[in-house]
Parts: structure tokens; C-alpha cells; sequence
């Protein structure tokens, strides 16, 4: 059999002034057939380019805010990346910051957009006085703009707050979504972990809620099937992804389930969509409810698993007093990764929530190595040229800083 020649590419463009390049080897395609032989799969972990920057320095309090809330979502994003980082797990590449929104409003109202890039222009009305501004404001009430007319999005009572460097971050966070879409559309023997600053699956197409601003996952669906791709979203995180639900109707062809607490935050009824369980649920039941879903798209191009920790038993929010909660041990997660790494389908992890900040790097790396042990020993032959990505789509270009 006659092969061209390997090559090497860039496979991203990284910031200006970063040391941090990444290249990839294009795998040999036969000219006559134009069928690529199979070839081992690589895992892609994407991350803000600065965020990767200050946790390679060992600085893994960048961009954590002291709080009295168990969300602390800068501090998960830096511990996971450090572990994986130690234990020599996929390929970090550092992605640059979106210099707006713009890219959220694939599925995003662009009122909330707005909102959410200067949030301070509409409480303006509410407070005026700079003294008495507060440091952050917390959303729990219905938002008046003062320049564009009434918004009319609101929160729900777990809204996120808002604080000064949040608008900073969603745009680190669109650059996140972004470069995962193009490595995801760049060769399809990748598959990728996507690590933004914040969840997302609680946010709908014009409302904020449960520590979510920007839906990522659906944004990265909805951009991925306007490729020509077949996308389905599985949401593992312990509360049931009530946003992503909301775009089934509006992201044509987006498959969708979530696998939750059925009687936790947000209490959304998800009819199909949705497998519900009860407290205290463990690994023995959960596993034949995730197998069941991943069946379910067998025939799909990608899964998204927008991927949650707070299915753990030692998480702390889940754990209350009026009781709740899953019963995932951390070896679980191995299990867990190693059912998904078993599908033939390429495979993005998403971040989404979870609260044992001791536990969760544990529980993150031990997830990646079970994928990633099963990934390794499982190639798949490529259904698509590797060149589809070149078919003038926004999301190709990258913009230094």
C-alpha cells in the first residue's frame, strides 16, 4: 500500500509572548483510497492560556475568589489542570481569551450577552453611588436595562454572582469553546477534555442560574452540527441539566439526556430527556443507566459528557442536612471513564459542577485514566478527511493577544 509522506503541523496558534506551542502529527493517508489506517487516539485537555501559564508556575490560586459559597470554580479548573499535568494525562494546550461574546450567540439572546459583558451599566439605577456599590452583585432579582430597554432575565435563587472579573472570565471561557471545537473538527481520531472557568448547563438561551452563565456545551453542539456533524449531550452532573434541556428544540438534531437527582435542584421534569434517581444512589445502579444512555447514541459522530463531580459521595453540597446526594466512590470514576472510553464515538468532557475540592482532582485524574486506558487499547478507524475543517467556518481563527 502507497502512503504520502507524514507531515507536522501547528495544530493551535497560541498568545502572543506564550512559550507554550503544541504540534500534532497528521496521521498517513492512502492517496488512492483516501482512507486513513487506524491510529492511536489523543486526549486533548484545553484550557485558557493564562490559566495554563500560572498553574505550570505552580501558582494554583489564580483567579480563586474567597468566598463563604462551596462554589469555588477557578479553584477546580487549577487543581484539576495541576494533576493532570503531574500525572502526564493528554495534551494541555492553551487557548487565547474571545475579545467579546460574540461567539454565545450561536444559541445566546444577545441581551443576556450584553448583560453579562457589562453587567454593571444595567444596575446603574439600583447603584448609582460608587461608595455603596458592592464588591459583586448578587442576582437574585429581575434585570432592568437602563440603556437597551427592559431584559427582563432573571436568575433563579442558586443564580451565580457576579463579580468584577466575571465578564473576563467568559471570555477566557469562549476561547476555551472555541479551540475545543476546532481541534474537535480538526481530526476526529482527538478526543478532548474542555476545561472553562464556568459551568454551564443550568444556562438557558436568556437566563443565568445554578453558578451558570453561558450554556458551553450547547454552544459547542450547535457549532459542531452546523459542521455537518451528529451531536448528542449526556449530562452526568449530579443536578439535571435544566438549561441544556431548553435548547432540544432550538439546536436542530441535538440529542440530549441527563442523568440526575430526580428529586434535587432544579426539579425540572425532562420527560425523555431525563433519567432520574434517587438518593443515595451508587455505582451498581448508575452504571446501567449511563450504559443505557451511551447506547442510545451508538450512531452519533460525538458525545459531549458535560461532566460533573458532584456525583460524589463526600461532596458537600449535595450531602445537606435535609440529606441527598450520590454514592460514587472515587475508583467508580475509573469505571465511568472506561464505559465511555468502550463507545466509537469521538468524546468531549466538558466541566461542569462539583464541590469536594480536596477530592475532585482525584476523582478527575482517576476518570481520564480509566478513558484513557480503554481509548488507548481501542482505536477507531477515521470516518472523516481531516481537511473538513477547513471549510470557512469562524471558528478556525484564532486571535493573538
Amino acid at each position: 500500500m502507497q502512503y504520502i509522506r507524514r507531515r507536522k503541523i501547528q495544530i493551535l496558534p497560541v498568545a502572543r509572548n506564550s512559550k507554550f506551542t503544541q504540534q500534532k502529527s497528521l496521521a498517513i493517508r492512502n492517496p488512492n483510497t483516501g482512507a486513513h489506517p487506524i491510529s492511536a487516539h489523543t486526549l486533548s485537555i484545553i484550557v485558557n492560556d493564562r490559566v495554563l501559564e500560572a498553574v505550570r508556575n505552580c501558582n494554583i490560586t489564580y483567579g480563586v475568589i474567597e468566598n463563604d459559597d462551596m462554589n469555588s470554580p477557578a479553584e477546580r479548573r487549577n487543581s484539576n489542570l495541576q494533576i493532570l499535568m503531574n500525572y502526564n494525562i493528554g495534551n494541555v494546550i492553551g487557548a487565547p481569551a474571545e475579545q467579546d461574546l460574540s461567539l454565545a450567540l450561536e444559541v445566546h439572546h444577545w441581551e443576556l450577552l450584553m448583560f453579562l459583558e457589562n453587567p454593571e451599566a444595567f444596575f446603574y439605577s439600583k447603584y448609582d453611588d460608587p461608595v455603596t456599590r458592592p464588591d459583586y452583585l448578587k442576582m437574585t432579582w429581575t434585570i432592568e436595562g437602563v440603556n437597551c430597554g427592559t431584559v427582563g432575565y432573571s436568575t433563579d435563587a442558586d443564580g451565580p454572582d457576579i463579580y468584577p472579573q466575571t465578564a473576563q472570565e467568559l471570555l477566557e471561557d469562549m476561547g476555551v469553546v472555541r479551540a475545543t471545537v476546532a481541534k474537535l473538527l480538526r481530526n476526529d481520531q482527538v478526543d478532548a477534555y474542555a476545561m472553562p472557568t464556568h459551568p454551564g448547563h443550568h444556562a438557558g438561551p436568556n437566563h443565568i442560574g445554578g453558578y451558570c452563565y453561558l450554556n458551553n456545551a450547547a454552544i459547542i453542539a450547535h457549532l459542531l452540527i452546523k459542521e455537518g456533524k451528529s451531536v448528542g449531550i449526556i449530562d452526568v452532573d449530579y443536578h439535571g441539566g435544566n438549561g441544556t434541556y431548553d435548547f432540544v428544540d432550538i439546536i436542530p438534531g441535538l440529542k440530549f439526556v441527563s442523568i440526575h437527582a430526580q428529586e434535587d435542584y432544579p426539579e425540572t421534569e425532562m420527560f425523555k430527556h431525563g433519567r432520574g434517581l434517587p438518593f443515595g444512589t451508587t455505582w451498581e445502579t448508575y452504571s446501567g443507566v449511563l450504559k443505557e444512555v451511551l447506547d442510545t447514541m451508538a450512531e452519533l459522530d460525538i458525545i459531549i459528557i458535560s461532566l460533573g463531580f458532584d456525583t460524589l459521595s463526600s461532596d458537600p453540597l449535595t450531602h445537606d442536612i435535609d440529606g441527598g446526594g450520590f454514592e460514587l466512590k472515587p475508583e467508580d470514576f475509573y469505571l465511568m471513564g472506561q464505559m465511555i472510553g468502550e463507545t466509537n464515538q469521538q468524546i468531549l468532557f466538558i466541566q461542569e459542577g462539583g464541590y469536594d475540592i480536596k477530592n475532585i482532582p482525584t476523582v478527575c485524574r482517576q476518570l481520564l485514566s480509566g478513558f484513557e486506558s480503554v481509548r488507548n487499547l481501542m482505536p477507531r478507524s477515521i470516518k472523516y478527511p481531516l481537511n473538513q475543517y477547513t471549510k470557512n467556518i469562524k471558528i478556525n481563527k484564532f486571535r493573538n493577544q
